[in-house]
């Protein structure tokens, strides 16, 4: 599965990209969200994870611009100005994303999200070489 990741935090980029590709999946990360629309309208991919504020155009602006060319497009907002008691809000982000996270990300959180949103089995993995087995415990 393919993700595109846009967000002007670059260690956020680069921490969420290594995470996920750690998990199997393939990323592209960029910090503009003019490029990033650019590369989600001529090529390939499966998720959108943006971000709401970015210098030139917004989270909601990228995702209303996208779907413009690709109206069935899986997009993912993470946001530090998501307010869960928020009930306009949530009605706004509702309209334009198929999921919302907020900041400070939790990264287990965010591939939960991953997984339901692009219908894939929902498994929490440890990460490479932590894994646990029987055999690995006999072994030590």
């Amino acid at each position: 599965m393919k993700i595109v990741i846009v967000d002007d935090n670059s260690l956020l980029v680069e921490t969420i990209r290594m995470y996920l590709e750690d998990k199997g999946y393939e990323v592209v990360s960029f910090l503009s969200p003019h490029k990033a629309l650019y590369h989600c309208l001529h090529s390939h991919f499966d998720l959108l994870i943006t971000d709401l504020s970015m210098d030139g155009m917004d989270g909601i602006e990228l995702a209303d611009r996208l779907r413009e060319d690709k109206p069935n497009a899986r997009i993912l907002l993470i946001s530090g100005h998501v307010d869960e008691e928020d009930e306009n809000q949530k009605a706004v982000f509702a309209r334009h994303f198929d999921g919302t996270l907020s900041k400070p990300l939790l990264l287990e959180a965010l591939l939960l999200l991953i997984q339901e949103t692009l219908d894939e089995p929902v498994m929490l993995l440890p990460p490479k070489g932590l894994a646990y087995n029987k055999q690995s415990e006999a072994a030590g």
